[in-house]
C-alpha cells in the first residue's frame, strides 16, 4: 500500500472449494471455527482466534474494517457501499460460497491491490477481471523441498515423501549450537544426492512427527520457529547457489523467510495444478 500510494485494500480469505469460508469476520474450516480445529493446538503457531480483524490489528498501523455477509448477500452495489463506508482501511470481506466470492471480486476488480488466498484469485477469472496467470515454463536445475510446518497434514506429507526422497531433518538444538555449521553440512550431502540423480528433489524438514516439535525456547532469545525459519532461508540461499532452481516450501512463515533470503520481490503465478496450487516463477534478484 505504501509503494502504490493507496489508502485502502481488502483481505479476501475465503476459498469455499477448500472448505475455507468467512462469516462475520470469522474464518471457518469445513464449517468449524479456526480456533476450534486442530490448528488451535499447533505447537509453534497456535490459532487461538478465528476473527481475522483481531489477527491483523497487531500487525499493521492501518485501520482494519469488516464487510459482513449481510452486505455481501445484498449484491455488488451493497458491497461497494460497505467498502466506501469502511474508508481508508484494510477491509476483511465475508464470503461463504463461490457465487458470493465472485460478487466480492466484481465489486473491487479494478482496485490496484487486493489481498487474500487462492480462492480470491480464482474469482477474478469468473468476473472477467485481470488475468493474473502467466505461462510458466519449467525451470532447469536441481530441486529441493523445504518443510517447517508442524501441522498434522504436513507430517503426513513428509511421511509419504521420506521413502522416495533423500531427506535430512534439522535439529533445533544443533542449530542453536552452530547454525552455520549445520547448513554447511547439508550442502555436500545435497550435492551428492543431485549427482546421483539430478532429477530427484532433496527434502529438508524440521517436524516429521509430534515428538520432533521443540518448544524449548530460550528466555529472551530466538524462538524455535524463528530459528528454523532463518536456517531454512539460509539453506535455500546455499542451495540456489549450488544450482537449485525449483523449490517447494511448506509453511507460510518459512515461505516468507526463503523469499526474503533469496531477495525475491515478485512472482509470476501460473495456471492451477489443483485448486489453490500453482507453480510460480520468481523474479531473479540482481546478481542471480
Amino acid at each position: 500500500m505504501d509503494a502504490l500510494g493507496i489508502d485502502r485494500t481488502v483481505v479476501a480469505r475465503p476459498f469455499p472449494e477448500a472448505g475455507r469460508t468467512v462469516y462475520n469476520g470469522h474464518l471457518f474450516v469445513e464449517g468449524t471455527l479456526l480456533d476450534e480445529t486442530s490448528m488451535r493446538d499447533h505447537p509453534l503457531t497456535p490459532m487461538t482466534d478465528s476473527r481475522i480483524l483481531r489477527l491483523l490489528v497487531p500487525q499493521t498501523r492501518r485501520p482494519v474494517a469488516e464487510v459482513h455477509h449481510q452486505a455481501v448477500a445484498a449484491g455488488i452495489n451493497r458491497i461497494r457501499d460497505a467498502l466506501r463506508q469502511a474508508g481508508e482501511a484494510i477491509s476483511v470481506v465475508d464470503a461463504i460460497s463461490r457465487p458470493a466470492l465472485d460478487a466480492v471480486a466484481e465489486a473491487f476488480r479494478d482496485w490496484p491491490l487486493v489481498s487474500g488466498g487462492a480462492g480470491m484469485a480464482a474469482s477474478f477469472d469468473a468476473v472477467g477481471g485481470a488475468d493474473i496467470r502467466s505461462k510458466i515454463t519449467a525451470a532447469q536445475g536441481f530441486s529441493a523441498v523445504l518443510a517447517d510446518s508442524a501441522s498434522a497434514e504436513n507430517q503426513r506429507q513428509i511421511a509419504d515423501a521420506i521413502p522416495t526422497l533423500p531427506s535430512r531433518k534439522l535439529s533445533p538444538s544443533a542449530l542453536r549450537g552452530d547454525s552455520n555449521g549445520e547448513i554447511a553440512d547439508l550442502t555436500p550431502w545435497a550435492a551428492a544426492r543431485w549427482q546421483e540423480d539430478p532429477d530427484r528433489a532433496v527434502l529438508v524438514y524440521s517436524v516429521g512427527e509430534p515428538s520432533d516439535v521443540d518448544l524449548n525456547d530460550q528466555p529472551g532469545g530466538e524462538t524455535t520457529a524463528a530459528l528454523i525459519e532463518r536456517a531454512l532461508g539460509a539453506c535455500a540461499r546455499v542451495f540456489v547457489d549450488r544450482g537449485v532452481n525449483r523449490l517447494i516450501v511448506a509453511s507460510g512463515e518459512t515461505s516468507g523467510s526463503v523469499t526474503n533470503a533469496l531477495g525475491i520481490r515478485t512472482f509470476d503465478v501460473g495456471r492451477p495444478i489443483s485448486p489453490g496450487l500453482a507453480w510460480a516463477a520468481a523474479s531473479s534478484p540482481p546478481g542471480r
